[in-house]
């Protein structure tokens, strides 16, 4: 008798064990569509296992794209060959995690040998596989860090293995710096622009720094909210965001930012990698960094010293010398140690070692950071320098580092320089003379001229001629007998200037002189044309402000205030009705004057009523006004 189980009760309990089974099993026709997904797919994948057997491309489009064509090679060759195969893949979980996958397939035939599809058993492998991967990588970080050459490529060495062993696609570490206290990002990979140019630099005191100093790892996603608001901002375009501070002997010396495009959260085992990761990496950055600076210093140090042609001398605290580079050996006549322990004052002339002490002795204090004073060679050449010293360590204990330029050169150009400029004053002195001289001869034949005539009208005209020229004769005078050609004192100028018009226009005393004139210096390019203004001015009053016996008085005002001259020219004469003022408005003289204020940009008004009034204010530029 045939005791065994029906078929239907096999096919039953088979489909028991398959639905009850961990393992998440598939069951794909020739053509790859799935008959049969069991219930085990929502455990491993996040998906139900109708949607599989509803949408037929899902298990395709849940594959990595990276991973997706090799899955593919696989299927077409278990159909081709009709024998089992494995195969490892990542698969993205409904939660946005990666999952690692073992696919393992089989042929199926029915009772007759026909091929059926393959069924295959698929594992989660994700927390082996991570496993795995940590120690390689800890053991792969562990060499890289051990061969690295530099602090920038320790830096790189650990981002690339935080973002390839997260399974996140971007990041960035950022150093404290233990000076300022500020942030900085040191190295990045995949982060979008706006995120860098927002987010590469935190000021001592920003809220990022605070976050980070606490020393514990946020995770920001959009289904678990881990960093301050304030925080969040810089995220632009990145849909997580990690954030793992790492430390050196208890301190936090900065963190790495590690971020994804495409997760909606960070899986479990890419927070246990980077932190894993930045357990490790403290110490090496750290390292790294000390290593680099050393490096540097002994860069700078070699390329000062095999560079440098100044005379180069380390002092320790005392002032005595513990280094000089070979330009002291060599232009002093001291070999190499001879200097050595010795006070610095030993390497000036006698006379001027206790001046030498001095000043050593304030740049020991840090109130003094030159020297003036000459080098004593062996030989007993002095050599002229002007040294610099700047504050340092050496040895690790505090030092002076003084550089000393040989400024012989200089000194011997300075000399032919004052020689030439020497030579250049004697020249315009001589040019000025000849030009007062020649300047003079023709006020000379003016006045000859005028005295031949018996026109009134021309022997005025001869006269105005002669003032305009004896008031540009007056300047070269000043200039002849100064030895500052660019400037003219207005006082002594212009009370010499109006003592020879009240002279020249006027025999009698009825008509009184009043100046008040500033003592300033001005630059001749506003004074030639002022004398010659004035000149005008003061010949008009003279001339025309009081007629016959008439007596009164010219006063004559010049003001340097700030940056405003201020010319003031009053009489107490007859003054000018509107008419005749216009009309003389329109004389040679006051278009002269006129011409002259345009040229030192002055504005000029005349009130002519009980006497005549004529006002000029012009800007003085900085440049004009010289310093006695």
């Amino acid at each position: 008798m045939d005791t065994s189980p029906p078929q239907q009760d096999i096919s039953d309990i088979a489909r028991l064990l398959i639905d009850h089974s961990r393992a998440w099993v598939l069951w794909l026709s020739p053509e790859d569509v799935i008959r049969y997904a069991s219930p085990s797919a929502r455990a491993i994948t996040g998906y139900a296992h109708e949607d599989f057997e509803k949408d037929c491309d899902l298990l395709t489009r849940i594959i990595h794209a990276d991973d997706r064509s090799r899955f593919l090679d696989h299927q077409r060759q278990i159909a081709l060959s009709l024998a089992p195969g494995e195969i490892t893949f990542r698969i993205r979980h409904f939660d946005g995690s990666i999952r690692w996958i073992r696919h393992q397939s089989e042929p199926v035939f029915d009772g007759d040998g026909h091929f059926l599809g393959t069924r295959s058993d698929n594992t989660d492998i994700t927390d082996q596989r991570f496993y795995q991967m940590m120690l390689q990588s800890q053991y792969d970080l562990g060499q890289a860090l051990v061969s690295a050459r530099s602090l920038s490529e320790t830096l790189e060495i650990c981002l690339n293995a935080a973002i390839a062993i997260s399974g996140l696609d971007s990041g960035g570490i950022y150093l404290l710096d233990p000076v300022t206290r500020s942030l900085n990002l040191v190295t990045h990979r995949g982060l979008p622009e706006d995120f860098l140019h927002r987010a590469t630099h935190y000021p001592a005191g920003d809220p990022h720094i605070a976050f980070i100093m606490s020393g514990k790892p946020a995770y920001s996603a959009l289904v678990s909210p881990g960093i301050p608001d304030q925080l969040r901002d810089p995220m632009v375009l990145l849909r997580t965001l990690a954030v793992v501070p790492f430390t050196y002997e208890g301190d936090v010396i900065g963190c790495m930012n590690v971020a994804s495009h495409s997760l909606e959260v960070i899986p479990d085992e890419a927070r246990r990698a980077l932190e894993t990761i930045a357990s490790q990496i403290g110490g090496a950055i750290a390292r790294a960094r000390l290593s680099d600076t050393i490096r540097q210093e002994r860069t700078n140090l070699h390329a000062l010293f095999s560079t440098i042609k100044d005379f180069l001398f380390i002092l320790d605290e005392d002032g005595n010398i513990v280094f000089s580079n070979p330009v002291v050996s060599e232009r002093l006549g001291y070999n190499e140690f001879e200097l050595y322990g010795i006070h610095v004052t030993m390497v000036h002339p006698p006379a001027s070692r206790q001046q030498a002490g001095e000043i050593v002795a304030a740049m020991l204090a840090g109130t003094r950071d030159s020297c003036p004073l000459e080098l004593l060679a062996r030989d007993g050449r002095t050599i002229p320098v002007e040294t610099r010293v700047i504050r340092g360590a050496w040895n690790g204990r505090p030092a002076i580092f003084g550089i000393s330029r040989d400024i012989t050169d200089r000194e011997r150009k300075d000399q032919e320089v004052q020689h030439l400029l020497k030579e250049k004053n004697l020249l315009l002195h001589e040019v000025h003379h000849r030009i007062k001289n020649n300047m003079t001869l023709i006020t000379s034949l003016l006045s000859l001229q005028a005295s031949s005539m018996t026109d009134e009208r021309a022997i005025g005209a001869l006269k105005d001629a002669e003032s305009r020229v004896r008031a540009m004769v007056d300047i070269y005078d000043k200039l002849y007998r100064d030895t500052d050609y660019r400037a003219i004192g207005l006082q002594s100028y212009f009370t010499s200037l109006l003592n020879d018009l009240s002279r020249h226009y006027t025999t009698s005393a009825r008509i009184r002189m009043d100046h008040d004139v500033d003592d300033a210096l001005l630059d001749t390019r506003i004074v030639f044309p002022l004398g010659i203004i004035i000149t005008e001015l003061v010949t008009n009053a003279l001339k025309y402000a009081f007629p016959g016996d008439r007596q009164g008085v010219i006063e004559v005002q010049l003001k340097v205030d700030g940056g405003t001259l201020r010319l003031r020219v009053a009489d107490d004469g007859i003054g000018m009705e509107s008419e005749l003022l216009d009309h003389h408005a329109h004389g040679f003289g006051m278009q002269l004057v006129g011409l002259l204020a345009q040229q030192i940009s002055a504005e000029t008004a005349v009130v002519a009523h009980n006497g005549t009034v004529f006002t000029l204010t012009a800007p003085m530029p900085e440049s004009a006004i010289v310093a006695s």
